[in-house]
C-alpha cells in the first residue's frame, strides 16, 4: 500500500486535508463487493427455500435484494476505477458518486431483511419492530454521512472552500429532507387530517383500507427498486463522463458544477432512502399481541398483566433510544463542522 501510495503523482486538491480519495478507494471497493456477495448468497438462499410457500413478502424481499445485488456490484467496479485514478479533484468526484451509490444501496439490502423477516414468520417477540428502528437509525447515520461527503468534496474542488452559510445549509437540509420523509412525519401528517375529517368507518370500510394498505406497500416496493435503479444509472452514467475527462480539464474546475454534483449527491439519495423508509415491512397487530395471547390464560391474572405492562414499557425505553441516537447523530454532525472550521482557521505555528 505504501509503495503504491508513493508512485502516485502528486496531489492538487485545494483543501488543507491530506485524506486520499484514491488510496480509499480499495478499501471501499472491497466492501462493497462483500455487502454484495452477502446478497447474492441471501438471493440463493430465497430461491433454494423448499416446501413452504412464503407468499408475496418473499417476492418482495427478492426484488429488492436483487436490486441491492447489482448497486452494490457497481459500486464495487467504480470504486475500482477511483483507486487507480491520480488526479485529485477527478477523485473525489468519482467518491462522491460512489458512495451515495453504496449508502443508498446498503440500506436498501437491509431493507429487503424486513421482509424476510415478515416472509418466514420470524416477526415475534417484537424482531420486526425492532429491525424497523434500528433501519431508521441507520439511515439517519447514512444521510449525516451523505451530508459530510458533499461538505469535504466541496472542500476539495473548491478554492478556499465552501461559504460557511453552504455548508450549514447541506447539513440543515440533509435533516429536513430526513425529518419530513419519515413514516412518523407522514403518519402524524395524516392523523391530523383524520381529526379534520373525522368520521365513523362500517367494518367493510376498514377492509378496504386493509386491501388499500397491502396494495401501497406493494407500489412501495416497486417505487424504491425503479428509484434507486434510475438512481444508480444517472449516478454510474455521471462517474464514467468524470473518468473520461482529461487532467487538462481539472486545472480550473467551474464552481458551479462543482456545487450542481456536491447538492445533486446530496438530495438524489436523500431521496431513494425516503423510498425505502417507505418500503419497509410494516409491522403486523399480532407482532405485539400474539406472545401476550399465548402466555395470558383465561382468568388474566396478575403475572400476565405485569409482563405485558413491562414489556410496553421495554418497547417505549428503545423507541426513546433510538431517538437518542438519531439527535447524537445530529450532534455529532455538528461537531464534526465546527472542529472542521476551527482546524482550517487556526494559524500555523
Amino acid at each position: 500500500m505504501q509503495l503504491a501510495a508513493q508512485a502516485l503523482p502528486p496531489y492538487h486538491c485545494f483543501g488543507d486535508s491530506t485524506w486520499s480519495a484514491t488510496i480509499a478507494g480499495n478499501g471501499q471497493s472491497v466492501l462493497s463487493g462483500v455487502l454484495a456477495g452477502f446478497v447474492f448468497a441471501g438471493i440463493v438462499a430465497v430461491l433454494g427455500v423448499r416446501g413452504t410457500d412464503p407468499g408475496k413478502e418473499a417476492a418482495r424481499a427478492l426484488k429488492l435484494m436483487l436490486c441491492a445485488f447489482i448497486g452494490l456490484a457497481v459500486a464495487a467496479y467504480l470504486f475500482a476505477d477511483q483507486a487507480a485514478d491520480g488526479n485529485c479533484l477527478r477523485a473525489s468526484s468519482e467518491e462522491t458518486l460512489a458512495g451515495g451509490i453504496l449508502g443508498t444501496f446498503a440500506i436498501i439490502m437491509i431493507v429487503s431483511l424486513t421482509w424476510l423477516v415478515a416472509a418466514y414468520g420470524m416477526h415475534k417477540d417484537g424482531v420486526l419492530r425492532f429491525l424497523r428502528r434500528l433501519l431508521y437509525v441507520a439511515m439517519a447515520f447514512v444521510a449525516l454521512l451523505l451530508c459530510t461527503s458533499s461538505y469535504s468534496y466541496l472542500q476539495a474542488d473548491t478554492v478556499h472552500g465552501p461559504p460557511r452559510a453552504v455548508v450549514i445549509w447541506l447539513y440543515i437540509s440533509g435533516g429536513l429532507l430526513y425529518v419530513l420523509g419519515h413514516p412518523v412525519t407522514l403518519q402524524f401528517a395524516k392523523f391530523l387530517l383524520a381529526l379534520i375529517r373525522y368520521r365513523r368507518q362500517s367494518d367493510h370500510h376498514r377492509r378496504g383500507q386493509e386491501a388499500d394498505r397491502d396494495r401501497g406497500k406493494r407500489i412501495a416496493v416497486s417505487l424504491c427498486a425503479w428509484g434507486a435503479l434510475l438512481y444508480l444509472a444517472a449516478a454510474a452514467i455521471s462517474d464514467a463522463f468524470v473518468l473520461s475527462t482529461n487532467d487538462s480539464a481539472w486545472k480550473h474546475p467551474p464552481s458551479e458544477a462543482i456545487y450542481v454534483v456536491a447538492w445533486a449527491s446530496l438530495v438524489v439519495p436523500l431521496a431513494v432512502l425516503i423510498l425505502a423508509m417507505h418500503a419497509l415491512a410494516p409491522e403486523r397487530p399480532s407482532d405485539n399481541t400474539e406472545h401476550k395471547s399465548d402466555a395470558v390464560p383465561a382468568n388474566r391474572n396478575t403475572l400476565a398483566r405485569a409482563g405485558g405492562m413491562y414489556e410496553a414499557r421495554a418497547d417505549g425505553l428503545f423507541d426513546n433510544l433510538a431517538r437518542l441516537a438519531m439527535a447524537w447523530a445530529a450532534a455529532y454532525g455538528l461537531i464534526l463542522v465546527v472542529r472542521r472550521w476551527r482546524g482550517l482557521r487556526r494559524p500555523e505555528r
